[in-house]
């Protein structure tokens, strides 16, 4: 993937001249290197196991030049037209602190589930273009003055792929720094998902630890970019409740429950015809209906996510970083790659941070 990556930006539109390209390398095992060798200005490896993209985002921030940083996955192809409209965006706006993408709705054929979450990530963030509370670093760029004040991503508590991008947002947002959402500035998504990495990605990486974050300090804003609105809410309640109504039907044995479980479940998926009808115009009618098991399993996950979410605050708190990533941190040993860094500026920290003057 990562060579049709770089394939696509080296086929931007805007002067090869006027941006450099930077690959960083979080203990790749295979020929990542060589191919970035090809194509990059600038190779940043980090030997060892996987740290983590928010860790391995620093690191290739700290090597760049520019005043605005474009972050892109390495199974994101940007269209040619992404990197012009995001610099002409950072231009028209002096005062603009980040904006971010999105994925557009003709990618390859990669399976139903693939398909679902790429559509719906599409007709979710045109729906929600102009000002954002949130950051999304799939496709997204910040102005290098306002990553720094925010204190970067959090590499001290996100060591996998989590809400790194989420969280920064936020941060980025009580300073002060507005953060645009332009669906126009798009890049194909090229992963294949699975069934079992839908679950645990939702489940664990995002919705709990998102979930978990606006239990601790709140939400500045709009919701997020996992729910976007009461409408979205509202249905992961109704599916919750449509699991609970299925269990108790099959504890006491009353089809009854059952049926009315069938009849809450119904009631999302024609709050959702919307959603069917656009994914009926890009793919057709048979399309759109197997979707709808899709659908309903995702707002499944979120319901779930919101109870173990909440059980997990009363229980233990805000996330912490483990042990051992907090004892390097304080210690703070000068090394490279260094440790995980310790924000100050953390959404996590008791306080959080104060606003952006001016």
């Amino acid at each position: 993937m990562i060579g049709r990556c770089l394939q696509a930006l080296i086929a931007s539109d805007l002067p090869r001249a006027l941006w450099e390209l930077i690959v960083v390398d979080d203990g790749s095992r295979d020929g990542s290197v060589s191919i970035a060798a090809g194509h990059a200005d600038v190779v940043v490896r980090l030997p060892g196991p996987p740290h983590g993209p928010a860790y391995a985002r620093n690191r290739g921030a700290e090597a760049s030049l520019g005043p605005v940083i474009v972050f892109v996955d390495a199974d994101v192809c940007v269209h040619a037209d992404a990197l012009r409209r995001i610099a002409w965006a950072f231009a028209r706006r002096p005062e603009l602190g980040a904006m971010f993408g999105s994925y557009d709705a003709d990618s390859p054929q990669l399976g139903d589930i693939s398909q679902y979450r790429n559509l719906r990530h599409h007709y979710a963030f045109r729906r929600e273009a102009g000002a954002a509370e949130t950051f999304w670093a799939a496709l997204g760029a910040v102005r290098r003055e306002a990553f720094l004040h925010a204190g970067q991503f959090d590499e001290w508590r996100f060591s996998r792929p989590q809400i790194e991008d989420v969280e920064l947002g936020y941060r980025l947002r009580r300073l002060g720094y507005p953060i645009g959402l332009d669906p126009t500035v798009q890049g194909t998504h090229l992963k294949r998902w699975t069934l079992r990495g839908v679950v645990r990605r939702d489940l664990f990486d995002r919705s709990i630890p998102w979930i978990r974050l606006r239990l601790a300090h709140g939400s500045s804003g709009r919701p997020g970019q996992l729910l976007f609105r009461p409408s979205e809410w509202t249905d992961t309640a109704l599916m919750g409740l449509a699991f609970l109504l299925l269990v108790l039907a099959a504890l006491a044995r009353l089809p009854a429950l059952a049926a009315l479980a069938g009849v809450v479940a119904g009631a999302v998926v024609i709050s959702s015809v919307r959603l069917f009808w656009f994914f009926g115009r890009r793919r057709g009618l048979v399309f759109a209906l197997r979707m709808v098991p899709v659908h309903l399993l995702y707002h499944l996950l979120s319901s779930l996510a919101a109870a173990w979410a909440w059980v997990l605050y009363q229980l233990l708190g805000a996330p912490t970083a483990s042990a051992t990533v907090r004892a390097q941190s304080e210690a703070g040993p000068r090394r490279w790659p260094p440790h995980p860094r310790r924000t100050e500026a953390s959404f996590w920290m008791e306080g959080g941070a104060g606003r952006r003057e001016g």
